[in-house]
């Protein structure tokens, strides 16, 4: 089963509300930090004993969440780390109860798209002709995600130029970050 283009819509609908309740105003984007805004606990493996640290690494290397908190492979990179944790606030906020194919693909892509929101990389890209390395510095996040990031934002930006305008939400996130960048649109 795919994820259509409206539900890819609906997710962007719900980063941007999650950027705005959580308070976020500044790049990078803090998975905590939105966590705690947002009241979702996250307890590292590290915290947990041996037993139970097999136990969460067997049924995932990086995490998952479980009543509405997030246990995270806190000996992962930090770049991996905090894609983990947007992924597993995309489940809760995505509101997925079962994990199957569908509700990966939608979770992975909240974390892409609130880690790096392409109109973000827009405002950045007019003066910089920003490339793969300046997303992963800029937005601290790992090689992988820079290169999807960069990829998703050549296509989106061939429809979202001057000549368009931006959408409603692409707009609403920008506002969220309004000041914290030294661009305007």
């Amino acid at each position: 089963m795919d994820v259509t283009f409206q539900r890819y819509e609906e997710i962007k609908e719900i980063v941007a509300y999650t950027l705005t309740k959580g308070n976020v105003r500044e790049i990078p984007i803090c998975g905590f930090k939105l966590a705690d805004e947002l009241g979702i606990n996250y307890v590292p493996y590290s915290l947990l004993p041996l037993k139970k640290q097999s136990a969460c690494i067997q049924l995932s290397e990086e995490g998952f969440t479980l009543d509405k908190t997030i246990y995270y492979n806190d000996y992962q990179i930090p770049t991996r780390v905090r894609f983990t944790i947007m992924h597993e606030i995309g489940h809760i906020m995505l509101d997925h109860f079962e994990d199957d194919d569908v509700a990966e693909i939608e979770a992975n892509f909240f974390a892409g798209y609130i880690l790096v929101p392409p109109v973000l990389v827009y405002a950045l890209d007019r003066t910089n002709d920003i490339d793969q390395d300046q997303i992963k510095n800029l937005f601290n996040v790992s090689n992988p995600v820079a290169e999807n990031t960069y990829n998703y934002y050549q296509k989106w930006s061939k429809y979202n130029s001057s000549m368009f305008g931006l959408s409603k939400i692409d707009t609403q996130i920008y506002n969220q970050f309004f000041g914290c960048l030294s661009l305007n649109l």
